[in-house]
């Protein structure tokens, strides 16, 4: 009776053991399917259904529509191509959208759609499709700091890339004053490019957002009659050239502040590469996720990321 008792408790303990090793195990397996289940949804692209309407809350149909942008990935020149249209109810789907921040153009308007890491497998959005428009004020200065006084300005909305005969508004004027500010209203949200009588012409990208006036300082350069051609050398810090290397010029979008590519290049087997530049002036290239400031006068720049 006592072995019969005596092989009983072993075979407990034997049990309680696999039971130790097992449990563990089990909720291991589980937190990794768990994971995985989460990055395969986090990879896994979202259908996007996208429904316009119009100021009285009726379906826009038939409404231009652009593709989605990614709002740092692509340049601004891109923000106006691959249309199509809503249908009779006004909507419109894109599949395979991954999480992040987007740029949609719909009826005359840009739109920012955001899709969540944790977004379900199908989002809708509702947006109006009633004239969003700002009020820039701007302040232009020279290299110096000193104000640009009493010139004509012009602002054209239009791809920064595109060809110059696109444009999604009419061309807005105004002049400067005495201090070298200007109010232009009635502007829609996107890429514009700003001239100032004498001046090379400056990115302006205005963001959409809930602020309807919009303050900021350009600077601006002085016209030449060709492009500048910028030489840039790319080194690692042992002084190695580091060939293939992608160069993005980059802007700021308003009032954010986000960062927005205006251009990309890469680097030969030599680690050098040309930035063509309407004009000598202050740029800001990103590369290897680090941001370098310089002043782009034709001369050679060495980089070391």
């Amino acid at each position: 009776m006592a072995a019969k008792r005596l092989r009983v408790y072993r075979g407990k303990r034997r049990i309680g053991r696999w039971l130790a090793v097992l449990i563990p195990l089990m909720a291991l397996t589980g937190i990794g399917l768990l994971w995985w289940h989460d990055a395969a949804s986090g990879a896994r692209g979202r259908e996007v259904e996208v429904r316009l309407l119009g100021a009285d809350g009726a379906p826009l149909a038939g409404a231009e529509v652009s593709r989605l942008i990614d709002t740092a990935q692509l340049p601004a020149g891109e923000w106006g191509l691959e249309k199509t249209q809503t249908d009779a109810q006004g909507r419109l789907r894109f599949s395979e959208v991954a999480p992040g921040s987007y740029w949609l153009r719909a009826a005359d308007n840009l739109y920012e759609l955001r899709i969540p890491e944790n977004a379900p497998s199908s989002l809708s959005f509702s947006l109006s499709g009633a004239p969003d428009r700002y009020t820039l004020v701007l302040h232009l200065q020279d290299a110096g700091g000193a104000p640009i006084t009493r010139r004509a300005v012009t602002l054209l909305e239009r791809g920064l890339q595109a060809d110059p005969a696109i444009s999604f508004s009419p061309v807005l004027q105004g002049e400067s004053d005495w201090q070298g500010d200007l109010v232009l209203e009635n502007v829609p949200a996107g890429a514009h490019l700003l001239w100032a009588e004498g001046y090379a012409e400056a990115p302006l990208i205005l963001e959409p957002n809930e602020k309807k006036t919009v303050s900021a300082a350009l600077t601006l350069y002085p016209l030449q009659q060709e492009a500048l051609s910028q030489p840039v050398a790319l080194y690692s810090g042992s002084g190695r050239p580091l060939a293939g290397e992608t160069v993005t010029q980059v802007a700021y979008g308003l009032p954010g502040g986000r960062e927005i590519a205006l251009g990309r290049w890469q680097a030969d087997a030599a680690g050098q590469l040309t930035l063509s530049l309407p004009a000598p002036q202050e740029i800001t290239l990103r590369i290897r996720g680090r941001r370098f400031k310089l002043f782009a006068d034709g001369q050679e720049k060495k980089l070391t990321p």
